[in-house]
């Protein structure tokens, strides 16, 4: 799932790199939905699940609400996805997720950001539900270079 949150958050950098070249006059800067498939192993009983889902992206510039995005910026990237999924034992499974970031931009190359994405699973058989709980962090100094990532992933049976 972590890489599903990077590929997220690259198309969402490479939006805001593309509003930066080519300003735009909308508050929302980018609203789309997008299929996908995942793989995830359910941590509470071993069961590999493989699924599909739709993801829905909203970017939107929360320094101002009309005009280009200048030089220091803030932008919220709220991304929800559900889907359905069916285990190697058997089991379907229902998800839904979902992450709210800010990713603040200090002039020339240096950004942050942080994105906090919770995704549960409910089983619709005997399997245990769980939550995935990933917290990402990135920071690029003026000059573009990576200076902090972070990537926790925890998860919890229920």
């Amino acid at each position: 799932m972590s890489r599903f949150l990077w590929r997220s958050l690259s198309a969402a950098i490479a939006v805001l790199a593309v509003s930066f070249a080519a300003p735009t006059q909308a508050y929302i800067l980018m609203n789309i939905k997008q299929p996908g498939s995942f793989h995830q192993v359910n941590p509470c009983n071993g069961e590999n699940v493989y699924g599909t889902f739709t993801e829905h992206i909203v970017i939107k510039d929360a320094t101002t609400s009309s005009g280009p995005p200048i030089g220091n910026d803030n932008f919220d990237v709220v991304d929800n996805v559900s889907g359905t999924g069916v285990g190697d034992q058997g089991n379907t499974y229902e998800f839904n997720g979902n992450f709210h970031s800010t990713i603040n931009f200090h002039g020339s190359l240096q950004f942050i950001a942080t994105n906090p994405f919770i995704l549960r699973l409910t089983s619709k058989g005997s399997a245990p539900n769980f939550t995935l709980h990933i917290l990402s962090h990135i920071t690029f100094d003026a000059n573009g270079d990576l200076t902090a990532f972070i990537d926790n992933y925890t998860a919890e049976c229920h």
